[in-house]
C-alpha cells in the first residue's frame, strides 16, 4: 500500500494543487512552517470560493 507521502507526490505529478485555509490555520495555531512542502499556497474564503467555481475544479476537505 502506498504511503501518504507517495500519494501526495503522485497527486502533485497529476496536477493537484494543495491549498491551506488561513482562518483555520490561525484558529489552530498552525504556521506556514508547519505545512507540508507540497502545499502550494495559503488562501482565505473569498479566494477559495473564486477557485472552487472554476470549471473542472474538484474540492476535497481534509
Amino acid at each position: 500500500m502506498p504511503t501518504l507521502e507517495s500519494l501526495i507526490d503522485m497527486a502533485k505529478k497529476l496536477g493537484v494543487i494543495f491549498h491551506a485555509c488561513s482562518p483555520t490555520m490561525k484558529l489552530s495555531g498552525i504556521t506556514k512552517e508547519d505545512l507540508i512542502s507540497q502545499c502550494d499556497d495559503i488562501i482565505g474564503a473569498a479566494t477559495f470560493i473564486d477557485l472552487a467555481g472554476d470549471e473542472g475544479a474538484v474540492t476535497i476537505f481534509v
